[in-house]
């Protein structure tokens, strides 16, 4: 009810009781007490124009200890000129007044007592509070003046006089009916199942409304279904639910959610046709309690285009990398939960709620031609509803692309086009732990089912474990390798001399034994049946004599590639690439000579995808590999990563909000962006579980043939 109702309904209450003073007047016994009735009936009067004030006017809310101390105030001044006419009250009197003072002290020293810039625990605080409720309990106009009411009528007014039976119909009214309810008695709804809990005094934004409860109503809790009157006066109703039920000031409020997305699908039949403005009545909806399965929360303030900020007051359980949808400009824009913080949020004064607010990345809208997201280019208003994404019809990787997973909790898929993958150069990085090895390995067998040759870099020996015979070979024979690397150190020797102190012949003949040897390695792997050739370094530590080794390996490769003699797509991986292309700082061996090598590798790594070479580089931190290498990766998947050098670097690619996402990421969850994808945007997605096998025993105890049972951890 608004003001100007309220208003209304007093002038039409308190014109009836001066019709019904005037039309039944108390009678006296005789005409020396006529004059005191008068006055007796006037008191009576004043009491029931106070008592109908103070309801709607002055108290509709709630009893502050202002409204306290003004209604025993103005009660005292009514009994104390009055003693004399209203002697009959005899001690009633005494405990009536003693009662008015008692008010006014309690509510005064809660008023002296509060200080607000203490907490709430403070003893002073406590007293107030105590003092405070005593007030707003017991000094309400309802129990000031009605009491004076009921003691003036009972004493001085004959029960079977028609003015003590209007009298009391006034009292019932006011008290126990209240006259806030009259309009919709009068504009009854004949709707099933709704029932009025109470009034809209408040709109936050376009889609929240803030109503205050009645205190005698049917039970109201969050999530319940409510609908009322447009609130810009056209014609119709609009339905919500209650998404937050507060206590403000001993009152209880909720808030109430609504929109177009909640109005759609609850339906938009009006349960009621003469909803009163304003006012809150509860429905029953079987539609709404599906929407509110999928109900998240709804979009909070500081929100941006790419970054989605919502309240979470959903009760459906949400966690990283949980797909959200929300409608802008009638486009249904999907985001992914990066992180959640708490926040407090201010009432009413001084009056404060947590709440938990989420971030989520934009992840786009969804093409189903294109079977990708495309970038949304707005954001999203206020107080919009954000539920679970909707689940999409399964679809088949297009020809030449892979399905690496799907999005957390739906099947929306991420593809990968394989041959952009390793033309372009690809990146896999993560802490171990987290399914990096295994989603890598299992990346090179697809690869090379497709016919790619691919000779996989490794010092660890675990792909010899990890890989049979079949899918694999030793690209150098132990003893070759062994040979190989030991001409590599007489070079490196005869190198670290002075120029005037070289054997030129003995270079000559060194740098000739490793161009043939890589070079009949490198062909005899292009004739044979396998498609991956295993790359053992013959040593761990970062030297310069290994990273000589793998330059030479490196050179041969790519120069029988530019020559056009190999026709095939190559992929090299480079695995723990921190051992084989190392950050200067990094390199194990000082002087100019390791960086000078660096050098070359980054250089060959730059040019090889010209002459149809790339790269997988597989790496724990991006820190300790070299950047002239991983920049050249347009291809990123990143599993969990805890270091802060790791998020500077991968946030140019995916920016700041998937970067705070990557320290919880759960294990085989991965962050994917980067031109062989097709959606523009990082996408986090599920790696699904892959069961690997071990070639032979690995030293652990497993034996050939039996699932890893670390297979799923990397």
């Amino acid at each position: 009810m608004n003001a100007v109702t309220r208003l209304i309904l007093f002038g039409c209450l308190a014109t009836v009781v001066v019709i019904t003073a005037w039309l039944f007047p108390i009678q006296a016994i005789d005409e020396s007490v006529a004059t005191a009735q008068s006055s007796r009936q006037a008191i009576i009067v004043s009491a029931m124009i106070l008592l109908a004030f103070a309801v709607l006017l002055l108290e509709h809310w709630f009893t502050k200890p202002t409204d306290a101390i003004a209604a025993a105030i103005s009660a005292a001044l009514v009994i104390a000129p009055s003693r004399e006419l209203l002697s009959e009250f005899g001690v009633w009197y005494y405990i009536y007044a003693a009662f008015l003072a008692a008010i006014i002290a309690s509510a005064s020293l809660s008023i002296l007592l509060f200080q607000p810039e203490e907490a709430n625990g403070n003893a002073r605080n406590k007293a107030a509070k105590l003092l405070r409720d005593l007030a707003s309990t017991f000094g309400n106009s309802k129990v000031v003046y009605g009491s004076l009411f009921l003691l003036t009528t009972i004493f001085y007014v004959n029960s079977q006089e028609p003015f003590f039976l209007a009298s009391m119909l006034f009292a019932f009214l006011v008290i126990l009916i209240r006259p806030s309810k009259l309009p919709s008695l009068v504009f009854r709804s004949d709707g099933p199942g709704i029932a009025e809990i109470g009034e809209i005094i408040g709109v936050q934004s376009k889609r929240t409304v803030l109503a205050k409860l009645y205190n005698e109503r049917p039970a109201v809790k969050r999530f319940d279904v409510v609908e009322f009157a447009n609130l810009d006066g056209s014609t119709g109703n609009q339905k919500g639910f209650i998404i937050d039920n507060l206590v403000l000031d001993a009152q209880q409020w909720v808030k109430v959610l609504t929109g177009k997305l909640i109005n759609d699908v609850i339906g938009r039949d009006q349960v009621s046709q003469r909803l009163p403005k304003n006012r809150l009545v509860r429905i029953e909806s079987d539609a709404a309690a599906q929407l509110l399965e999928r109900f998240v929360g709804m979009t909070a303030e500081h929100s941006s285009i790419l970054e989605l900020r919502f309240e979470a007051v959903g009760k459906t359980q949400i966690r990283e990398g949980t797909l959200l949808q929300a409608e802008i400009e009638g486009e249904r824009v999907l985001y992914q939960v990066t992180d959640g913080v708490t926040a407090v949020r201010t009432l009413e004064q001084k009056n404060e709620a947590g709440l938990v607010v989420g971030h989520a990345a934009q992840v786009g809208t969804w093409d189903e031609e294109e079977l990708k997201f495309d970038r949304f280019g707005w954001v999203s208003e206020m107080s919009s509803p954000i539920i679970l994404a909707d689940d999409i019809v399964p679809v088949a990787p297009p020809a030449g692309e892979m399905l690496l997973g799907h999005i957390p909790g739906t099947n929306y898929p991420v593809f990968m086009d394989k041959f952009e993958a390793i033309n372009c150069h690809t990146a896999v990085l993560g802490v171990t732990g987290t399914g990096k090895s295994v989603f890598s390995r299992n990346l090179i067998r697809t690869l090379s089912q497709d016919g790619m040759k691919i000779f996989c870099v490794d010092f660890t020996g675990e792909y010899r474990q990890k890989f049979t015979p079949d899918e694999a070979r030793n690209l150098v024979a132990d003893a070759q390798a062994t040979a190989l690397f030991q001409t590599v150190d007489a070079l490196q020797a005869e190198l670290a001399k002075f120029e005037n102190q070289w054997n030129v012949l003995n270079i000559a003949n060194w740098e000739h034994e490793l161009n043939q040897g890589f070079r009949q390695v490198i062909e005899e792997f292009f004739t044979a049946d396998q498609n991956i050739a295993i790359f053992e370094l013959p040593d761990v530590a970062n030297s310069t004599s290994i990273l000589s080794y793998t330059r030479w390996f490196f050179k041969v490769l790519f120069e029988m590639a530019k020559a056009g003699a190999l026709e095939d797509q190559i992929c090299v991986v480079l695995e723990e690439a921190h051992t084989v292309v190392p950050e200067w700082n990094f390199a194990g061996s000082e002087g100019k000579g390791s960086q000078s090598l660096l050098n070359q590798i980054g250089q060959i790594a730059l040019q090889g995808r010209k002459y149809g070479v790339g790269f997988l580089v597989i790496a724990q931190r991006t820190a300790s590999v070299s950047k002239t290498v991983l920049t050249q990766c347009n291809t990123i998947i990143a599993f969990q990563q805890f270091d802060k050098t790791s998020g500077e670097f991968l946030a140019n690619y995916m920016g700041a909000p998937m970067v705070r996402a990557l320290q919880n990421l759960p294990a085989r969850h991965a962050i994917a962006v980067g031109k062989a994808f097709r959606s523009t945007l990082p996408t986090i997605f599920q790696v699904p579980h892959i069961e690997e096998q071990d070639a032979g025993d690995d030293g652990d105890g497993d034996i050939a043939g039996e699932p890893d049972p670390l297979g799923d951890l990397g």
